[in-house]
């Protein structure tokens, strides 16, 4: 098809709508040709978008939110292919269940973006099991062809005593461990502590 318009579209896996397409030939009888390329995650199709690269990204609604927050690029929903999107959550092999998740230490979590409606539904569900929230310090990659993603490190910690219903704040050594931080005193309000970290007097968390 020399003369049919080319398409390039980003996807993370091949849908129901597009497999159907395909087998009832409904993309060429439009002299339309579609190239795929797959993607490993949501900031990667927006490279692409970006770049060129690809036409059009086959992504959950929610990054679209995401992706729009800078201003290099305004990007548009132009079809909605499904009507659900499963958030499947994985663990790692030596765990049984979430109950073992949450007696770790340190639960590490690895999502997509972190700001996306995913990344949110992910923290709020591990939130459930009791497990504080981490405020992460994020960094650009630092060596060429890492890839799109920022690294991110932890730098303190959120505990929630639901008896007392107060926050405390735990600083983090340099091994990874956290220890309570007794020069803020516990508060119910989380909105004081984060104005506390932010300030940072002591200069333990950000140096």
């Amino acid at each position: 098809m020399s003369d049919a318009m080319r398409l390039v579209q980003n996807i993370f896996l091949p849908n129901a709508a597009m497999i159907a397409a395909e087998a009832t030939v409904a993309f060429s009888a439009r002299r339309v040709d579609i190239q795929t390329t797959f993607t490993r995650s949501s900031l990667d199709q927006r490279a692409a978008l970006l770049d060129g690269s690809a036409d059009v990204a086959v992504t959950a609604l929610d990054n679209l939110f995401d992706w729009n927050r800078s201003d290099d690029a305004r990007f548009r929903a132009v079809a909605q292919i499904e009507r659900t999107t499963s958030l499947p959550l994985y663990l790692a092999a030596s765990l049984g269940s979430l109950t073992d998740l949450a007696l770790l230490e340190r639960p590490r979590l690895v999502v997509d973006s972190p700001s996306s409606g995913f990344g949110i539904a992910l923290v709020a569900a591990v939130e459930g099991l009791g497990i504080s929230r981490e405020r992460l310090e994020c960094r650009p990659p630092w060596r060429e062809g890492f890839g799109t993603e920022w690294t991110r490190f932890p730098i303190v910690r959120l505990g929630y005593n639901q008896t007392r219903r107060e926050w405390q704040i735990y600083w983090r050594d340099q091994n990874l461990k956290f220890h309570m931080f007794d020069r803020v005193a516990a508060s119910p309000n989380v909105e004081h502590l984060l104005t506390e970290i932010d300030h940072d007097t002591t200069g333990i968390f950000w140096g």
